[in-house]
């Protein structure tokens, strides 16, 4: 079973590297996870301050696996 998480953030375009940065510790520890099945982050093009991920997660039982849900 699988899981699959699309976020989006709205950060100011001014503090669109100073968001990346932070972030970088965390996803970088992310990508290292075994689970992690995929990752990808891209910046809107005409939207600067709008940022999305996508995140695919392998559960290894149900007991770690999200019921279907769209959160926002």
């Amino acid at each position: 079973m699988t899981t699959v998480f699309q976020v989006t953030v709205h950060v100011h375009p001014r503090d669109v590297a100073r968001f990346l940065e932070a972030s970088e510790p965390t996803i970088e520890k992310m990508k290292r996870e075994s689970e992690l099945m995929y990752f990808e982050m891209y910046q809107v093009h005409d939207s600067p301050g709008t940022i999305t991920w996508i995140e695919k997660w392998y559960a290894k039982s149900q007991a770690h696996a999200l019921p279907d849900a769209t959160l926002q």
